[in-house]
């Protein structure tokens, strides 16, 4: 079980390439499982928020100012996984995330 809260920020203008985007956390998974995410978005101005694997696919994204979504089922395999912040025009940004 992991949980992350990132308290509000100030962002400047985050590119829509997510090979420009912001790392905001990185995840380490050590057993293959169906795993859920919980994913809450509070911010000035519409976000993307991307999971991604190590070779930078995206494996479920939302875009939004406002957004609350429980439980999102993924399969994940051992490996390494992200979290990215990216096309983004600038501002407050909240993100709360639980993964489990």
């Amino acid at each position: 079980h992991c949980s992350w809260i990132n308290q509000s920020a100030e962002y400047y203008p985050i590119s829509a390439d997510l090979n420009e985007a912001t790392n905001w956390l990185p995840i380490e998974v050590k057993y293959p499982d169906n795993y859920y995410l919980d994913l809450k978005i509070d911010a000035s101005s519409p976000l993307r928020v991307s999971f991604v694997d190590e070779d930078m696919n995206v494996l479920y994204t939302a875009k939004s100012a406002e957004f609350e979504e429980e439980n999102i089922r993924m399969w994940l395999e051992k490996g390494n996984y992200s979290i990215y912040f990216s096309d983004f025009e600038g501002g407050s940004i909240r993100v709360e995330m639980s993964f489990e």
